[in-house]
């Protein structure tokens, strides 16, 4: 997102990254922990490990990836939490009375996603049945505010495993978080997100 900005050499076999401590320290970024990240080469191959940071470490999506229940996405300047599947129940009743509640669109299950604004507060919840494809001018969530997001830039779809998350060739990329405490390997042209600083791995 943006122009192109400090090349940040990797030199040593391990590199951390942060706020405050680590060879790698980005002072002015609020967001970020003490220690954010670290950077690990084993045996020719580059890692990335998430350091436990409340912000968390971002990787951006080649190609569409599981979401689990409270897994975390960023698309321009949004945070998203999917927050798992409603499941398609029959009309629930108290004895022969019909019980009273919204209508639902579709029979099958809905989604449900969770804007999470800055200092880690819920916001809006949305629930609704898949595909549900997310934008700044098309789609079912409209983010028209957004600059940083493309006009059609990402769906989440039904999944067995809980939900599939697709990139639809948006401008600036869909983010994934790593588990808290996880590893990724990275090749190069992988684009990762700590923060507010973006970064490519050239």
């Amino acid at each position: 997102m943006g122009d192109s900005g400090t090349t940040l050499p990797l030199r040593d076999e391990s590199t951390p990254i942060g706020r405050a401590t680590g060879s790698l320290r980005l002072s002015a970024d609020d967001t970020l922990p003490g220690l954010a990240a670290t950077f690990t080469y084993r045996e020719g191959r580059l890692f990335l490990r998430d350091e436990g940071g409340a912000s968390g470490v971002f990787v951006r999506l080649a190609a569409p990836a599981i979401l689990g229940e409270s897994d975390d996405f960023s698309i321009g300047d949004k945070l998203l939490r999917f927050l798992g599947k409603v499941p398609a129940t029959p009309p629930a009743t108290s004895g022969s009375t019909r019980l009273l509640g919204s209508a639902r669109s579709g029979n099958g299950p809905l989604l449900r996603l969770q804007v999470m604004h800055l200092g880690g507060i819920p916001g809006r919840v949305f629930a609704k049945p898949g595909p549900i494809r997310i934008g700044r001018a098309l789609g079912e969530i409209l983010f028209a505010d957004d600059p940083f997001v493309s006009a059609r830039h990402c769906e989440i779809d039904l999944d067995p495993a809980g939900a599939i998350l697709r990139d639809l060739g948006s401008s600036n990329g869909t983010f994934l978080r790593l588990p808290k405490g996880g590893e990724r390997e990275l090749r190069p042209g992988d684009t990762i997100r700590l923060g507010r600083n973006v970064f490519r791995l050239e």
